[in-house]
């Protein structure tokens, strides 16, 4: 199932880009100057992964599609750039040159602060975010390097080949709309920013996903209890590896009793270990059995005709005396808790009728296996299914603290980068703002963030975090100049915010609902950052110059504004 959704879409989300692309940019010499290096990038990337050696998991395996997504972002925003000097007559390499100083700032700032938000990940304790931030990391900064390096000579062979007529870059009219007025401006910066506190009400009912099996697809949905069709002992094992046969006994038991006590009720408790089929005292019950046959054959003639019936099963129960051995047992219990060599297994298991699908009850047992095995340090006790609840602990403590982290890291590396405390401001803002929409809009549609979808979190913040970099970059540059480079700006966030969009929004037809939930997921937090970047901000700028007292853009320590 999980393979046929990849595949489909796959194709989706790849003719969705392309089809974005085409729309912003003209022919095929744009997407050959775009894709070529991005697969570069990727492909150095995963290089650097096999090099070191790392094993991809199920959340990692997600870090080159982020980086698809993302890494075209530096390429985007150039050939913008290099397009509008190509439409104004600037000669190709000239454009290419210009182009280049003029996104040398705003490049370096997005990709250093990008690295940096998923390189806080790298101190999650859940592996999964971890591995992803440190290879998103390594891959931002192999695209900003790749896109530098490889556009200018890709552009100029392609054009010595072929010659470039008109600029790579389209003009449409809903991107060339004249600035709104200051009056509309103030209106739009307050009402999204209302719109933002009123939506974070509803950012109490965004949760984690507790119950998996709202996670998994119709075609494995059946519906049937397996415990009672086959009548037996089913549900989530633990297992219990001892040093002995009888502490492995005594264990299960002591867990089996702590279950009972408030975890479940007793019916649904069964603990078996090889003490079930041969009993470490058989020696003593020989013994008794014996003494039990020569009482009964000492009084037998003295019994009338009634007692003797109703004690003849007795009787003959204990006419037999040999005991039971390792090979007497049926096979299906030697291969569950015979070693191989023949000798007793000192293993036990405690089955436990209840779903392992259960995130809520999972992290309750897994405190409960905690609890025993400080009880018991040379036993060693594992339920898979309970891992379950050992990682949603470790999730629900990452999350604040790594954006808690990397928003403090976004502000220093972004203050350090631009000098500039209104800058880092402006950078930020709009982060915060559309977090607060996203996680609202979580809330309010009952999209719970699970092990799918968690992974568009630190992608939203490296959109967002790009985005707010180009528009206040360009904001802040010269005041003769900066509409025009606030509309470069802009267009070049859309079309990599969108890029980014439609590949993930694809996963929305797949019929896994962990994966559509990663496509609803893509679309609220992505798009409110979009929306937050690129209309909010600048409305923020242009209400902030119509108040009383408006500040002009701040200096650069050589005493020029910076380039836009």
């Amino acid at each position: 199932v999980m393979e046929r959704d990849l595949q489909k879409t796959s194709w989706i989300g790849g003719a969705l880009v392309i089809a974005w692309l085409l729309v912003q940019f003209r022919g095929l010499r744009p997407l050959v100057l775009l894709l070529l290096p991005l697969a570069t990038g990727v492909l150095t990337t995963l290089g650097v992964v096999g090099v070191l050696g790392l094993e991809l998991n199920l959340v990692s395996a997600f870090t080159f599609a982020i980086l698809v997504g993302i890494g075209v972002d530096f390429g985007v925003h150039l050939l913008m750039h290099y397009g509008d000097l190509r439409r104004e007559g600037v000669p190709l390499v000239d454009a290419l040159g210009q182009a280049m100083l003029e996104l040398r700032g705003s490049m370096a700032a997005a990709a250093f602060t990008t690295a940096f938000a998923f390189g806080m990940l790298t101190f999650a304790e859940f592996r999964g975010l971890s591995q992803l931030g440190g290879i998103a990391a390594v891959g931002v900064l192999v695209a900003v390097l790749v896109y530098r390096l490889l556009v200018p000579p890709l552009a100029i062979a392609m054009d010595a080949l072929v010659a470039e007529k008109r600029s790579p870059v389209r003009e449409h009219a809903w991107l060339r709309a004249r600035p709104p007025t200051r009056r509309r401006s103030v209106a739009t910066a307050i009402g999204f920013f209302a719109l933002a506190v009123v939506l974070s009400y509803f950012a109490k009912d965004a949760s984690f996903e507790y119950d998996f099996r709202r996670l998994n697809p119709k075609e494995i949905a059946h519906g049937i209890e397996s415990s009672a069709t086959m009548h037996g002992a089913s549900g989530v094992p633990i297992y219990v590896l001892a040093h002995d046969v009888t502490e492995a006994a005594s264990v299960a038991r002591e867990i089996e009793s702590d279950l009972a006590q408030g975890f479940t009720t007793k019916e649904r408790l069964l603990s078996l270990s090889l003490t079930n089929f041969l009993p470490p005292d058989v020696d003593a019950r020989l013994v008794e059995i014996r003494r039990m046959r020569a009482a009964l054959d000492r009084i037998w003639p003295k019994l009338d005709e009634e007692d003797r019936a109703r004690l003849e099963e007795v009787r003959e129960l204990v006419r037999r005396d040999d005991p039971i051995t390792i090979e007497l047992l049926p096979e299906f219990v030697r291969d569950s808790f015979v070693e191989r060599d023949g000798t007793p297994g000192a293993f036990a298991v405690v089955y436990v009728r209840v779903s392992g699908s259960d995130a809520v009850l999972m992290e309750k047992l897994s405190r409960i296996i905690q609890r025993f095995r400080e009880a018991h340090p040379g036993v060693q006790i594992a339920a898979p299914a309970a891992v379950v609840g050992e990682i949603m602990p470790s999730l629900r403590a990452d999350g604040p603290l790594v954006v808690g982290v990397t928003l403090l890291g976004l502000f220093v590396t972004t203050l350090v980068i631009s000098r500039s405390l209104r800058r880092t401001i402006l950078v930020i803002a709009p982060v915060l703002v559309g977090s607060g929409v996203a996680i609202g809009l979580l809330g309010l549609f009952d999209v719970r963030i699970n092990f799918y979808n968690m992974l568009i979190i630190p992608v939203a913040y490296g959109i967002g975090i790009d985005g707010a970099i180009y528009v206040a970059w360009a904001m802040e540059g010269p005041p003769e100049t900066r509409e025009a480079a606030l509309r470069v700006a802009r267009r070049g966030v859309i079309a990599s915010s969108m890029t980014t969009l439609g590949a993930f929004a694809s996963f929305v037809f797949a019929s896994n609902p962990g994966l559509t939930s990663l496509g609803n997921a893509a679309i609220i937090m992505l798009g409110s950052m979009l929306v937050a970047t690129t209309y909010w901000l600048p409305a923020v700028y242009r209400a902030r110059e119509a108040a009383p007292g408006g500040a002009e853009p701040i200096e650069t320590s050589a005493g020029t504004p910076p380039p836009g």
